[in-house]
């Protein structure tokens, strides 16, 4: 690139990807990839890369799409002059929060499917939580439906004409949380708004909202967030005007509250707090038998027009699975078998290479499995987790981008599952990340 334009591109490019805590790439008017900056590990996927290059073949004016190959990757295309800039990031990172201020939730209760014992009970003490307007507990593993009783709760609550704001606590820098969280005044910090700008309590006025991943909120932070949820009133970032603020808190967590107390890691305080109600997700791997219904219900929602048809083996192969990424993982599992099947029936062949062949998996570590039930419940499921992610990962070369994919998970949950675990990649490092 030799143009002044070219270059100014080229230098934007690593602020642009760190900014966004995504990717950055430039192209020509010809659509070849001339630069590139990436932070996530996904450009070394060369299925991805050929998806980005086909819409940017088809793209004459800016655009932000959701890409089909890893459907948690949103994507934006700028034309500029004879480039293409081109960003992208996590679904979830993208937005940071989602505010609903028309009450344009999209779930309630009857979106919420099974019939197992175990969720009927969730449902129960869902119901009973969004008569009562107090702060509401969701907990469970990654991929079980939080927001979607987070949204049921809010629809059927009589907070129902308010917002519903939502807010992935784990996304923000933690320079940023305060800010977001209650606003700031004009010139409060250097990048800081002239008029200032209202945090996401002051949005959620009237209405509901929903932090979601909250024990991966910063402790002092939290000391802050139990002032306003006490007092209903905030005081934005450099400012000393209070705001009176009327919000229902719902909070969830993938990790034990509890137990992170006792570590003193996350507040007793605030945990009583949120404690008021609380609702336990139970895993897919503890609820089989509402698979069905969920295919079922997947493919009314997502192919309605189109006669699809799950093989009856190809439906036992799925109950026998773990599922570590519980229903996120069923429905990007679905997704993918109905992609390659070319929208026939659905056969054993069709599904991902790791579930296709996890009998032969769980008779190989069976042996490991017997040994840890004598350490309790707990480790045993940890460790089958372990052994699901090493074999992902060996599969795929140790490229993330892939073994997330293939586990139905997010880059970033597979990162804080190999930390967790303490997995080593780096004996295969150029594999890609």
């Amino acid at each position: 690139m030799t143009s002044g334009l070219g270059k100014i591109l080229e230098e934007a490019l690593n602020p642009i990807a760190d900014s966004i805590w995504g990717y950055a790439l430039i192209f020509d008017k010809n659509g070849k990839c001339i630069k590139k900056a990436d932070n996530t590990g996904y450009l070394q996927d060369q299925i991805l890369l050929d998806e980005i290059v086909s819409i940017v073949s088809r793209c004459r004016r800016p655009m932000v799409k959701r890409l089909n190959y890893f459907m948690g990757i949103t994507t934006c295309i700028i034309p500029i002059n004879d480039y293409y800039l081109v960003t992208g990031t996590e679904y979830s990172k993208f937005y940071n929060y989602k505010s609903f201020k028309n009450n344009n939730t999209k779930y309630s209760f009857s979106d919420i499917i099974g019939e197992s014992r175990s969720i009927k009970k969730c449902k129960e003490e869902a119901i009973l939580a969004a008569e009562n307007d107090c702060s509401t507990l969701i907990w469970g593993e990654t991929g079980t439906g939080k927001e979607l009783f987070a949204q049921a709760i809010h629809n059927a609550s009589p907070r129902q004409k308010g917002p519903f704001v939502a807010v992935n606590c784990s996304s923000f820098p933690s320079s940023l949380v305060e800010s977001h969280l209650f606003g700031y005044v004009g010139g409060a910090f250097t990048g800081a708004k002239r008029e200032g700008s209202e945090g996401i309590f002051e949005q959620a006025h009237g209405g509901t909202l929903f932090l979601d991943e909250i024990s991966e909120m910063n402790i002092d932070i939290q000391a802050k967030l139990l002032r306003v949820i006490q007092e209903r009133e905030v005081v934005r970032v450099g400012g000393k005007r209070v705001i009176p603020v009327d919000v229902r808190i719902i909070a969830s967590s993938n990790k034990n509250l509890n137990k992170m107390v006792m570590e003193k890691s996350f507040r007793q305080d605030l945990f009583f707090r949120l404690y008021v109600f609380d609702i336990y997700l139970p895993p897919l791997r503890e609820r089989k038998e509402d698979i069905p219904l969920l295919i079922q219900s997947f493919l009314e929602k997502n192919y309605p027009r189109e006669n699809i048809k799950f093989d009856r083996n190809c439906v036992n192969r799925m109950m026998k699975y773990y599922w570590p990424g519980n229903i996120r993982e069923l429905y990007n599992c679905l997704d993918r078998s109905i992609r390659v099947a070319r929208r026939q029936t659905i056969q054993v062949s069709h599904l991902p290479p790791h579930i296709r062949e996890w009998e032969d998996c769980k008779t190989m570590y069976n042996s490991q499995i017997e040994i840890d039930v004598g350490n309790g419940l707990v480790n045993t499921v940890q460790l089958t987790e372990k052994y699901v992610i090493e074999r992902a990962l060996s599969e795929a070369n140790y490229n993330r981008t892939k073994a997330a994919r293939k586990l139905g998970i997010s880059n970033s949950t597979l990162w804080r599952k190999i930390k967790e675990y303490k997995i080593d990649i780096t004996q295969v490092r150029s594999g890609g990340l």
